[in-house]
């Protein structure tokens, strides 16, 4: 019978198409990395490692470094296969990716929304500063000529038109 292991999932994807492959059982957390490349009939992660549960400091009870286990003795074996069970059965390489690529999508978005806010920044600038010479046509001594106005009003509208 399998270990009752609980919280199998996928995650830390890298652009070297590695994964951690995780779970808990009795308290503690485990992990092996698999190359998501590769079929699972080939992951032979070379060390599975133990850490204590989420939450536990240095110097508390239950507390213990990171343990390197041999994959292939008794009860982590049993462990590693149910776990890849479980992550061929839920398609949990698969989610990660989804997940992944939805994160890095999200990212570019925000990166784009941000240089779009940028220019909207520096054609409002530019914008006020064609107002702040409209105003000046108008106050004695003004130092802006009306060909100069419309100069950089055709500017700052090229530079917002640009920008959108």
């Amino acid at each position: 019978m399998a270990p009752p292991i609980t919280n199998v999932h996928v995650d830390c994807l890298s652009t070297i198409g590695r994964a951690a492959l995780g779970w808990e059982y009795g308290g503690a957390r485990y992990h092996v990395w698999i190359d998501t490349g590769e079929q699972p009939a080939k992951w032979a992660p070379d060390k599975v490692y133990k850490n204590p549960p989420l939450g536990i400091k240095s110097g508390d009870p239950g507390n213990f470094h990171t343990r390197r286990l041999n994959p292939r003795a008794g009860a982590n074996a049993a462990m590693l296969s149910e776990a890849v069970r479980q992550v061929i059965e839920w398609g949990l390489v698969v989610q990660a990716k989804v997940a992944e690529q939805a994160k890095e999508e999200q990212a570019h978005a925000a990166a784009l929304a941000a240089e779009a806010a940028e220019r909207v920044r520096d054609a409002a600038h530019d914008l006020l500063a064609v107002v702040r010479m409209v105003a000046d046509l108008y106050q004695p001594g003004k130092t802006h000529t009306l060909d100069a106005v419309q100069e950089a009003a055709r500017a700052a509208i090229a530079s917002a038109e640009a920008g959108s």
